[in-house]
């Protein structure tokens, strides 16, 4: 590349030894760059590279000499760079190129493609105008830099609100797109704002002393749920995860993640809400008016100032039901609650525990019994009174009323399960009064109580033992008055009170949940008897029918308990008549009706009791698989003397004779009856006139003489 010249003084071969030396020098200088160099013509044609350009784009010098730069770019760079050197070349340029840093993609002899940022200078060799360039591979930069605005976006992007600020100023330094739309401030505006600043729960010494222990290396992390104050002033809850950072020739820094907690909240207020507060009244639940009463024991137990406890229950809510309908009954609890809520004042609570059922904790501040009772009985004739006036839901033509059992205390030696149940015994008193009044827990009640709580200590090891509870049997008639079946009936053989019949116990039973336990005894000593007696006296049409509960029906596993019990005492599935009363099965019919099918699957009969008392109707009947309805015991009593009663009986057997049904009348007492119901078409017959009930043993003797006769 170097001309020939002749410098003064020297000859020609010694200015020629000099050119190469300075070329060798230069061209040295060139190999020890770092950076990659290429000389190319004002037409783009490369006459020198150094190593470094070589190592970068992948060619030897001798690959490129005389070749066009633009072998080293992507087709549609090439094109317009080619272009853009020719007219440079002819001087039809405007401006210049030297000088700058220009970017640009560059194609290496693989064929991949990567980003170089290269400075152009022109400049002549002899007579010769040349370009040289300096070249840089930038692609680590580009990639950082976009990697760098993608790390942003998605910080801005995110749901969570970034704030980075500094650990000795406490100054934001970066917050991202979700801090700002969160806390209403514009960028710049929370630049100049510390983390204290939108959290009014905290002040600066208190913010540094609590981000202590991450300085001091005690904790990694920093998790807790704060308040941030948005930049209109109202508050939001926040969730913050909080982090200390240190780097390398860099200031010390936190890092905080903070989510805007405020919808969880809402669903966390709503769920809590749910769990405590009844759905229909909006009123306390059972469990947190339980929780209240255990807090005023406790308060009771510290000042000795008396409260009280309050259950009311509407006076036949359920009439109102079954003739209404349940909208129209949950619109009067709405209302009666309402009145309730107005009567009561914040400082006493309000509980609907379910059904018609309310429960009221009544704090009166006095230690003096008397006057406390006066403020009790003042606030439960309130209560009464809003009560009975006329309601929306009922009209003027209507009034209802409710009874109210109350107790007081004044300390915490009764637990709030306890007093529940005595408001409960009180209220049931106010019942037996009359209705639309209140009663007062007394001694006499607290002996009744008492003598239950003992009474339900004997069920349970009765039950356990399992030969004190057991079946008597009262048996059904025909138009002859002869015996076709028996009515078993539960006796218990008491070691201190003698023999109990089902009204002192059945009640109990179920308010201890041991009615499935009974139910389940009676059911298999039953069938075991039948069976024997089947056997013994060789009898084939004799069935016995024993009464089931809503908690034995409902069971899934009581037809394969049925079925079993069958198999093991011997006894055919059609000498089995199960009996169930209206109440029973209205309490889950579609539940009811599908076991019913299950067990008379197998062969085993239904009975329906005390039809006509309850929620009768002719689309209910026609759905139950039944095969017998029994008249109840009080239109057979009233049968003689109320036309009603009469007209009832006649209906009834009318109906079972459309549906193919078998009728018993239960409860005759006397000849009359007895006739009166034949002459109405009755054919089954069953109470004291033919027998009352009678343990097992009694009854054999009789059976005996009628098998003779």
């Amino acid at each position: 590349m170097a001309e020939k010249f002749i410098i003064a003084g020297r000859s020609e071969d010694e200015n020629q030894r000099a050119v190469e030396h300075s070329f060798n020098i230069n061209r040295a200088i060139l190999n020890t760059l770092y950076d990659a160099v290429v000389m190319t013509d004002l037409k783009g044609r490369i006459q020198s590279i150094n190593p470094a350009f070589e190592k970068m784009f992948g060619y030897t010098e001798k690959d490129l000499i005389g070749k066009s730069i633009t072998k080293l770019m992507p087709p549609e760079v090439a094109h317009h760079h080619s272009d853009y050197m020719q007219k440079y070349a002819d001087g039809k340029t405007s401006g210049s190129i030297m000088g700058n840093l220009r970017s640009l993609q560059a194609v290496r002899a693989d064929g991949t493609r990567f980003t170089i940022q290269i400075a152009v200078t022109e400049t002549t060799v002899g007579s010769e105008r040349l370009l040289v360039a300096a070249v840089q591979d930038i692609t680590a930069s580009n990639e950082d830099r976009l990697n760098l605005k993608r790390f942003q976006k998605t910080l801005d992007c995110t749901l969570d609100c970034v704030f980075m600020f500094d650990a000795q100023t406490l100054q934001f330094f970066y917050v991202n797109q979700g801090a700002i739309s969160q806390l209403g401030y514009t960028q710049s505006e929370l630049l100049k704002l510390h983390p204290y600043d939108v959290k009014p729960l905290f002040s600066e010494p208190e913010f540094r002393q609590m981000i202590q222990p991450l300085i001091s290396g005690e904790v990694n992390r920093l998790n807790f749920q704060t308040t941030h104050r948005h930049k209109d002033g109202h508050d939001l809850p926040v969730d913050i995860s909080l982090q200390y950072v240190e780097l390398d020739g860099e200031p010390s820094r936190f890092i905080a993640i903070v989510r805007d907690i405020s919808e969880q909240k809402r669903h966390q207020e709503e769920i809590e809400h749910l769990a405590y507060y009844d759905p229909l009244t909006n009123l306390p639940n059972r469990s947190l008016i339980r929780s209240r009463l255990e807090s005023c024991l406790r308060n009771s137990a510290e000042t000795q100032a008396f409260s009280a406890v309050m259950l009311t229950d509407l006076d036949d809510f359920k009439t109102i039901n079954d003739t209404l309908g349940h909208h129209d009954g949950d619109e009067l609890l709405i209302e009666i609650s309402s009145r309730f809520s107005n009567v009561l004042s914040d400082h006493h609570s309000i509980s609907r525990l379910g059904g018609d059922e309310f429960l009221v904790v009544i704090n009166t501040a006095h230690k003096e019994y008397n006057t406390a009772l006066e403020k009790v009985i003042e606030t439960a004739k309130k209560l009464l009174t809003a009560v009975s006036q006329p309601t929306v839901t009922l009209g003027n033509s209507r009034s209802i009323s409710t009874s109210i059992g109350v107790v007081l205390f004044n300390d915490d030696s009764i637990c709030a399960s306890d007093l529940m149940r005595m408001a409960d015994i009180a209220m049931y008193d106010a019942k037996r009064k009359g209705k639309n009044k209140f009663s007062l827990f007394d001694d006499v009640m607290q002996q009744e109580l008492v003598n239950e709580q003992h009474l339900a200590t004997d069920l349970n090891t009765a039950l356990e033992n399992g030969n004190e509870i057991l079946p008597w049997f009262q048996p059904k008639v025909n138009l002859d008055g002869n015996t076709i079946g028996f009515e078993a009936l539960a006796r218990w053989n008491h070691p201190q009170q003698g023999l109990l019949s089902p009204a002192s116990f059945i009640e109990l039973a179920e308010k201890k949940h041991l009615m499935e336990k009974l139910s389940d005894q009676i059911l298999i000593k039953s069938c075991q008897q039948m069976s024997d007696w089947r056997k013994k006296l060789d009898i084939d049409d004799w069935s016995v029918s024993v009464n089931i509960s809503q908690s034995q029906l409902c069971l899934s596993t009581f037809p394969n308990k049925v079925k079993q019990t069958l198999k093991e005492t011997g006894l055919r599935a059609s000498a089995l008549m199960l009996e169930v009363t209206e109440s029973v099965l209205a309490e889950n019919i579609d539940l009811s009706i599908q076991q019913m099918k299950r067990l008379r699957a197998m062969g085993v009969r239904f009975s329906l009791d005390d039809f006509g008392t309850g929620y009768s109707s002719l689309s209910y009947i026609r759905q139950l698989p039944i095969d017998e309805m029994k008249i109840d015991k009080s239109f057979v009593t009233t049968l003689l003397s109320d036309n009603e009663s009469r007209s009832i009986v006649r209906v009834i057997l009318l109906l079972a004779d459309v549906l193919k049904l078998n009728v018993v009348a239960e409860g005759i007492e006397n000849e009359e009856q007895w006739q009166s119901l034949k002459k109405l078409g009755c054919r089954e017959f069953q109470g004291y006139l033919f027998s009352p009930p009678k343990p097992p043993e009694e009854l054999l003797e009789q059976l005996i003489k009628q098998k003779k006769d």
